[in-house]
Order: C-alpha cells, then sequence, then structure tokens
C-alpha cells in the first residue's frame, strides 16, 4: 500500500465544501482542516503510486475550490 498526504489551499469560506467532496473518495482515510497557509490536511492509502497520482491528478485537483495542493508521499 501507498501512504500519501495532500497539503491543501482553498478559497476563503470554502474549507467545507472541498473537506465534504475529498471525504467521499474512497481512498481517503481522513480529512482535517488546519489553520495557517494550509487548511486541509487529506491521508490517502493506495495500492500503487499511479493511482495515487491519478487521484491526485484527477479527482482532487479538479475541485474547483481548490487553489493549490503538495503532496508528500511516504517511501
Amino acid at each position: 500500500m501507498q501512504k500519501s498526504h495532500v497539503l491543501i489551499n482553498c478559497e476563503n469560506g470554502s474549507e467545507e465544501t472541498v473537506s465534504t467532496e475529498i471525504v467521499k473518495m474512497p481512498d481517503v482515510k481522513y480529512v482535517a482542516r488546519t489553520s495557517g497557509y494550509y487548511d486541509l490536511v487529506v491521508e490517502l492509502e493506495v495500492k500503487s503510486e499511479e493511482e495515487l497520482k491519478k487521484i491526485i491528478g484527477t479527482k482532487i485537483k479538479n475541485i474547483k475550490s481548490i487553489r493549490s495542493s503538495v503532496m508528500l508521499m511516504h517511501v
């Protein structure tokens, strides 16, 4: 299994909407709201690195209210 954390910066006031969308994804283990530069921390656990790239590149990054994201991959 491949674990990863994604740090997300959202549009102001959209944190709840974004977290609600992300938590519905089957490979998401948890979503936490934070204070500071990043608004959300997401933990993912997938079968492969390719699957991880697909989820981040096609599902998470396509959520309208996300300004930016950073992936932290566990090695």
